[in-house]
C-alpha cells in the first residue's frame, strides 16, 4: 500500500506493529502450502522482514537467514524507480522528492531495527551477503551459503 501512496500514520503504524501473531499465522500458512514436502526448505525473499525480524524469529526459531547487503545509494534509487511508477498508476500527482524522503527513512527505519534484533539473536542463523558477491559469482556464493548452513 505504501508504493500507491504517502500515508505517515499507515507507514507509522506499519512500523511500530508488533507481528507476532501475524508470522505465527504466516508460518501455518507456509507449513500448509509445503505439507507434502516435509523435507524441503522454504526460500523468501522480501526486504519487509528487516522491519520484524523479532517476529519472524519467534515464529521460525530455525530460520537460516541469507542478510544481504547493498549499497543504500544504489538500493535507494532502485526502489524509488519501482514506487515511482506504481504511484503514477493509482494517482495524478507522483512526486520525486517525497517518495525518495519516503523511502529513505522507510528504509533507514528498517536497518536500524534489523541491527537491534540481530545484536540479540544467534549470529549462526544468519549469513551476511555482499550483493556484489552473488552479481559476480552466484554460483559459488550459493555453494558458500549452503555451506555455511550445511545443506547438502
Amino acid at each position: 500500500f505504501e508504493a500507491m501512496a504517502t500515508v505517515p500514520s499507515y507507514t507509522k503504524c506499519l512500523q511500530e506493529q508488533e507481528l507476532f501473531t501475524t508470522y505465527r499465522y504466516y508460518r501455518q500458512q507456509l507449513q500448509l502450502l509445503g505439507w507434502n514436502y516435509p523435507d524441503k526448505h522454504w526460500i523468501l525473499k522480501a526486504s519487509f522482514h528487516l522491519l520484524h525480524l523479532d517476529a519472524l524469529l519467534t515464529a521460525f526459531p530455525d530460520a537460516c537467514i541469507v542478510h544481504t547487503h547493498r549499497n543504500p545509494l544504489q538500493v535507494l534509487p532502485s526502489m524509488c524507480s519501482l514506487y515511482v511508477i506504481v504511484r503514477g498508476i493509482y494517482s495524478d500527482r507522483v512526486d520525486l522528492q517525497e517518495i525518495g524522503q519516503q523511502w529513505l527513512n522507510n528504509l533507514a527505519k528498517a536497518i536500524e531495527k534489523a541491527m537491534k534484533v540481530r545484536q540479540t539473536a544467534n549470529s549462526e542463523q544468519f549469513y551476511d551477503l555482499d550483493y556484489q558477491d552473488l552479481v559476480s559469482d552466484p554460483v559459488g556464493t550459493v555453494r558458500r551459503i549452503y555451506d555455511y548452513f550445511d545443506y547438502s
